[in-house]
């Protein structure tokens, strides 16, 4: 599957409801609906809030929020949890605080990034840790420059795929340009030769003095008199001091929503459709990656470990049959066998890690692995070399030394690595944290194992399931503006009020 099809599969129109939409929400949307003289009679009721003096609008933040949640779910995150929401809408936030403040600090001190700069950060040897995160290949963990090379060719041709990275190229340029502000900012900072001349003879100055203490709480009230304009006027000094939160006792409705049939029956349609598309993928592992809501798992599993529905159908060892579709968990599901092996249950292996860093390239690291392999081979002890090398400190200094650990307990690199060679075997993996070079010191008996790759998608209510949930609250709240009406209107729908007490003007969640 290519990552055009990925993108247009993993776009759509953006819902216009949350699960469990309350009754306040609806009121802010009723409220906008209203004619401009009423708008501008209470202004301050939909701006949200001010940055460097200018009012940020309701709209205006909504407008860019819907914006980053498409990019969400153009990534394939189509379930979004309330607490992703939550990050979400913080996100946004603080992307409207930078460009209000740093970007103007930027324009003053001339600050920018070429495109030579961008082509680097994207295409160089050393490309932003974005751009390696993206296009990680699973089977290694490591950076795949083809992946990206890929991607950059679909953007030339499919609008949702080029807005998807022109998003994340923006976050790399706005990344550097903020690098280079914090460079100059830290050039600035610095104590002048007068500043540390003034602070050492202060330090070498010195008195000793003698000094008496008497306590408030030994002095009588009653020989202290307080007028009441002593107390009006330390009120008036203070009263800041005495200032409670405003909170607030309140009732609400929600009104949920839930898949229909025929979010079902489209999530049941797409399922089927790429079924097919999975049955002649060249790449399986990269086709679950673009097209699944879960990634690739990757890992081994013995025939008792697999799920009882597929039990039967791993028995076979065809490689070309898919199984499903299914339901599990609220998700459409097809499963296909990637591999079958024979593997042992647990390894027993030592290892020396060897990190990557500003210091010190990967291509560097692997020259020095190359070098520690050498010498293991011709005769040096594997431990004194882990204990002078290996970069992970919770085993050098007991020679690398992991112990006996079952199939996927370990980085999934670090795992194959251990797991495909035999005993005797020095091997080396790449994976996030480094270059490992790895002994295998012991294996147990092998078994059948087998390795299956899912699709999933989950069932989610679509935009008219949303939009209709939304109408319903809304209409709702448009005509019930009254507390009696409220009332009225939720006994006669037989709707679940709900009570919601001290709630406070920064709470962003309501209990129920």
């Amino acid at each position: 599957m290519s990552a055009l099809q990925f993108l247009r599969e993993k776009a759509g129109v953006l819902v216009a409801g949350v699960i469990g939409l309350s009754l306040f929400l609806f009121v802010v949307s009723d409220f906008f609906g209203k004619g401009r003289g009423q708008r501008m009679k209470a202004k301050k009721y939909y701006e949200i809030g001010q940055i460097s003096g200018e009012y940020i609008s309701y709209q205006d933040y909504e407008l860019r929020l819907q914006n980053l949640l498409e990019i969400y779910k153009i990534s394939g995150r189509t379930n979004i949890d309330e607490a992703t929401n939550e990050s979400i809408r913080e996100q946004t936030w603080q992307q409207m605080v930078r460009e209000n403040i740093l970007d103007l600090q930027y324009k003053k001190l001339g600050i920018g990034v070429s495109t030579e700069e961008v082509d680097e950060l994207v295409l160089g040897n050393k490309p932003h840790q974005v751009v390696q995160q993206l296009f990680t290949d699973p089977k290694t963990g490591a950076f795949n420059k083809s992946f990206l090379v890929n991607f950059l060719k679909q953007t030339e041709v499919d609008e949702t795929a080029k807005k998807y990275w022109l998003f994340f190229e923006n976050e790399i340029v706005n990344d550097r340009m903020n690098t280079k502000y914090n460079n100059l900012v830290s050039k600035g900072l610095f104590v002048t030769s007068k500043q540390a001349e003034f602070d050492k003879k202060l330090l070498a100055n010195t008195v000793d003095f003698s000094y008496i203490l008497k306590n408030y709480a030994t002095i009588a009230d009653s020989s202290v008199t307080v007028s009441e304009s002593d107390l009006q006027s330390y009120y008036s000094k203070h009263k800041e001091s005495y200032k409670r939160t405003a909170l607030r006792d309140i009732e609400y409705v929600t009104f949920d929503v839930v898949p229909s049939e025929d979010d079902k029956k489209q999530t049941e349609q797409w399922i089927n459709k790429t079924k097919e598309e999975f049955a002649t993928a060249t790449d399986p592992v990269q086709f679950i990656n673009l097209t699944a809501d879960s990634r690739y798992v990757g890992f081994f599993i013995p025939l008792g470990n697999v799920p009882e529905n597929l039990k039967e159908y791993v028995k076979k060892e065809d490689l070309t049959n898919i199984f499903g579709p299914y339901t599990e968990d609220g998700s459409y599901k097809i499963a296909k066998l990637i591999a079958v092996a024979n593997r042992p249950d647990s390894v027993h292996v030592r290892h020396i890690l060897l990190s990557a860093s500003k210091a010190r390239s990967l291509e560097v690291v692997k020259q020095k692995a190359d070098s520690l392999i050498k010498l293991i081979k011709s005769g040096v002890k594997f431990e004194t070399l882990a204990m002078a090398n290996s970069d992970d400190q919770g085993s050098a200094n007991i020679g690398g030394d992991l112990g006996w650990f079952q199939e996927g307990r370990m980085v999934l690199p670090f795992n194959n690595a251990c797991f495909s060679a035999k005993k005797g075997d020095i091997v080396t993996a790449e994976t996030t944290f480094g270059i490992h070079i790895i002994e295998i010191l012991g294996q147990s008996k092998d078994s059948r194992k087998y390795n299956i790759g899912y699709i999933d998608r989950k069932i989610i209510p679509g935009s008219v399931t949303n939009q209709k949930a939304y109408s319903e609250a809304s209409q709702f709240a448009g005509t019930n503006d009254t507390y009696e009406k409220f009332t009225k209107a939720i006994a006669e729908k037989g709707l679940n009020k709900r009570v919601a007490n001290n709630i406070a003007p920064q709470q962003k969640t309501l209990p129920g």
